[in-house]
Formats: C-alpha cells, structure tokens, sequence
C-alpha cells in the first residue's frame, strides 16, 4: 500500500485533479469525527494515496461497529 500522505500537494489543475486528495482526506476526518460521536468501534482504518504520472489511486477501507442503543 503506498505511503499516506499528509501534505498532498495541488495536482495541476488542467489535469482536471484539483486537490481531490485532500478533499477526500477532508471527508475521511469528517467521517472519523462522526464515529467517534457515535461511540463505534473502528476496527479497520486505511487511508492512502499513491501518485503517478497518470494521476493517482486513493485507498479508502473503513470497517466500523456502531451499536444498537439498548431499549
């Protein structure tokens, strides 16, 4: 798995790239933040980005227990 990046840089914009990385790391710490509130047990976190010269692939793998509120 490549490397997770924590400044990712502005692909150039004509490429049509944008900072989608870092949109998506933005979306990941929303989600992150949102189970923790919920008070679920993360059991897989995975994050990565791995850039080439054609653009990038992300990784993104979240498995997440959230329970039932007892009645």
């Amino acid at each position: 798995m490549a490397k997770d990046h924590e400044n990712h840089e502005k692909e150039n914009p004509e490429k049509g790239f944008g900072d989608a990385a870092g949109d998506l790391r933005k979306k990941g710490n929303e989600l992150r933040e949102y189970l923790k509130r919920v008070h679920a047990d993360v059991e897989e976190w995975k994050f990565g980005v791995e850039e080439s010269k054609d653009g990038f692939r992300v990784e993104w793998r979240v498995v997440a227990l959230i329970r039932r509120s007892k009645k």
